[in-house]
C-alpha cells in the first residue's frame, strides 16, 4: 500500500474580539458601532491604556471617539469609518509605542488566539509544543491511524531521493498496517513510524507565547528544518492577519531574554545535558539532585491536606526540587513536553540521532514482528543517513523513528510528585511514559548514594495512582478493565454478593 503526503496548513480559526460594540462607542455613533470590530489590536492597547487612567477601557474609547460625533453630519458612513480607522492605528502604534516597543510584553496576552493545523508532522510538533504557556490538543497515534506523511520539499526535488523516502515510508507503513490488524496496540505499532508522519493539532494562547515561538524560530542558536520553519512561517502570516500590531517586530517585544525558556530541542548543542549523559551509567532513570528545602512530611498530614484541598500546602511543595536525567524515545517526548508544569532541558536532536538507540515496546517484543521491527528501524536510520549526506542533518532527522532515543534532563517540584505524577503510574497510561515514571518515583524512595539522598518515602508513596493512596478510581473501566481496579474494587464486592 503507497502512502499519502500531505503539506501542512495553518489557520487561526478564533481570536479575541468585542461581542457587542455598543459599550465602547457613544450613542451618537451607535449605528455605526455595528460595522466596527474591535480585535486584539486595540483590545489589547485599551488593556495597556487602562493601567495609566481610572477610566474603564469602555470609557477610554468611548471618550477617543466622541470628537467624530461632531463630524458625522458632514460625514458620508464610509468617510467616517475611514477617518475613525486611520485614527484608531495611530493610537494603537501610540499605545505599543509605549509598551511593547520597551519590553512590556505583558500587553500582548490581552488577547488569544485558536489555531488549527492540520498535516503537522510529529517533527514540527516537538518545536510547537515546547512553549510552557501554549495549550495544545493533538491527534493521538495511541488511539487513531495515520492518514498520511510529511514528504520536505528539500528532498521531493531530489528524484532518486524522493523515490527512496516514498518506498521506505510506505514499507513503515504497511508495516505499522500489518501489526494493528495483529492486534498489536497502536500505542506500540506506532512506534515503526517516522517523525515524518502527520496529525492535526489544536494549539489556543496569548499573543505573548506567540511571539516566543515565532522569534524562538529566528534565533541562529537553533537549526530547525525547513518543515517546521515553513509551519511557523504560516502561524506568523495567519497572526498578522488579524493582529498586525501586536505581532509586529519592534526590538525589545522580541527579545528572547524577557520570556520563559522553552526547551530548546533543535538547538545544536546543550553542554549542561551533555555533561549529565556522560557521567550517567546508561540507566533509564538517573537522580542528579534532590531538595527537600526542610519540609517535614509524613502520611498522615500530606492525606489531611489533600483531602482538606489545603492551597498554601500545594505551594510549599513547589519548594522541593527534584532533578532526573530521562531516557525516553521521542513518542515519549511528544507526551511529556506537554507537561507544562515539569522543567525541561532535552539534548539537541542532531546528537540524539547519532546514536542508533531506540526502544522495542513490549507487545512487539513478545511478537512475531520483533525481526520486522528491527529490520524497519534500521531501513529509517538508513534514510536519515542518506538524507544527512544528500542535504543536511536538519531535513535528515525527520526520517528518525519514533522509536528513537533522547535524553532529557526534567525537574519536578513536590506539587508534581504528588498532584501530576500519579497520573503516568497509573496502569492506564501509556507504557512508556508509565514506566519512567514509576522509575522517577522509585529514585525519590530508595534515594541515591552519588548525591548523599537517603530517599523520601513519603513522597515517593504519594507518587502512586489514587487507587494506592485514597482508594479510588477515575478512570473508565468499562472496555478496558484495569488488573488493579479489578482486585481492588471488583473483586471484593464479588465476594459480598
Amino acid at each position: 500500500m503507497s502512502v499519502f503526503f500531505k503539506e501542512p496548513a495553518i489557520r487561526v480559526v478564533a481570536y479575541t474580539h468585542v461581542s457587542d460594540n455598543s459599550m465602547f462607542v457613544p450613542a451618537s455613533l451607535i449605528s455605526y458601532s455595528k460595522e466596527m470590530e474591535i480585535g486584539p489590536d486595540l483590545l489589547c492597547a485599551l488593556c495597556a491604556a487602562g493601567t495609566h487612567t481610572s477610566d474603564s477601557i469602555f470609557e477610554i474609547l468611548r471618550k477617543k471617539l466622541e470628537k467624530f460625533s461632531f463630524e458625522n453630519e458632514n460625514l458620508t458612513n464610509g468617510q467616517l469609518k475611514e477617518r475613525i480607522k486611520v485614527y484608531l492605528k495611530s493610537y494603537i502604534n501610540k499605545v505599543f509605542d509605549n509598551t511593547l516597543a520597551r519590553g512590556h510584553i505583558d500587553i500582548a496576552d490581552m488577547s488569544s488566539y485558536l489555531i488549527v493545523g492540520e498535516n503537522v508532522p510529529r517533527l514540527a510538533s516537538l518545536f510547537l509544543c515546547s512553549p510552557h504557556y501554549l495549550s495544545h490538543e493533538q491527534q493521538s497515534l495511541r488511539y487513531t491511524e495515520p492518514k498520511s506523511f510529511c514528504l520536505p520539499k528539500t528532498v521531493s526535488e531530489n528524484d532518486k531521493l524522493s523515490e527512496k523516502t516514498k518506498k521506505v515510508l510506505s514499507h513503515s507503513y504497511n508495516l505499522y498496517k500489518e501489526m494493528v490488524e495483529n492486534e498489536i496496540p497502536k500505542e506500540d505499532a506506532r512506534s515503526v513510524l517516522p517523525l515524518a508522519v502527520n496529525s492535526n493539532i489544536t494549539t489556543i494562547g496569548g499573543g505573548r507565547e506567540f511571539t516566543y515561538l515565532v522569534a524562538c524560530s529566528k534565533n541562529n542558536s537553533i537549526s530547525l528544518p525547513s518543515v517546521i520553519k515553513d509551519i511557523v512561517s504560516q502561524i506568523e502570516n495567519e497572526l498578522v492577519k488579524v493582529a498586525p500590531e501586536v505581532f509586529r517586530n519592534r526590538g525589545p517585544n522580541y527579545d528572547l531574554r524577557r520570556y520563559y525558556p522553552a526547551p530548546q530541542i533543535f538547538s545544536r548543542k546543550n553542554e549542561f545535558v551533555e555533561q549529565a549523559i556522560k557521567k550517567s551509567n546508561g540507566e533509564k532513570v538517573t537522580l542528579l539532585s534532590f531538595n527537600e528545602n526542610n519540609l517535614e512530611l509524613n502520611k498522615e498530614k500530606i492525606a489531611k491536606r489533600i483531602i482538606d484541598n489545603d492551597l498554601s500546602f500545594y505551594t510549599n511543595l513547589l519548594h522541593i526540587r527534584a532533578t532526573f536525567l530521562v531516557k525516553m524515545s521521542l513518542e515519549a517526548a511528544h507526551q511529556a513536553i506537554r507537561h507544562r508544569t515539569w522543567n525541561h532541558d532535552f539534548e539537541s536532536i542532531y546528537n540524539a540521532a547519532e546514536r542508533f538507540e531506540y526502544v522495542v515496546p513490549p507487545k512487539i517484543q513478545t511478537s512475531k514482528f520483533l525481526q520486522k521491527y528491527h529490520e524497519m528501524i534500521g531501513e529509517l536510520y538508513d534514510l536519515y543517513n542518506e538524507t544527512k549526506y544528500e542535504i543536511s542533518q536538519e531535513e535528515a532527522v525527520i526520517f528518525l523513528s519514533n522509536a528513537h532515543y533522547i535524553y532529557d534532563v526534567i525537574e519536578l517540584d513536590g506539587w508534581n510528585i504528588i498532584g501530576n505524577l500519579p497520573l503516568r503510574t497509573c496502569e492506564k497510561a501509556q507504557w512508556e511514559i508509565r514506566s519512567i515514571a514509576k522509575l522517577i518515583a522509585s529514585k525519590i524512595e530508595w534515594g541515591s548514594r552519588d548525591i548523599n539522598f537517603a530517599g523520601n518515602r513519603t513522597l515517593a508513596f504519594y507518587a502512586l495512582p489514587p487507587c494506592h493512596t485514597f482508594n479510588v478510581c477515575f478512570e473508565d473501566n468499562s472496555k478496558e478493565m484495569c488488573p488493579i481496579y479489578y482486585h481492588k474494587f471488583v473483586k471484593p464486592s464479588m465476594k459480598n454478593n
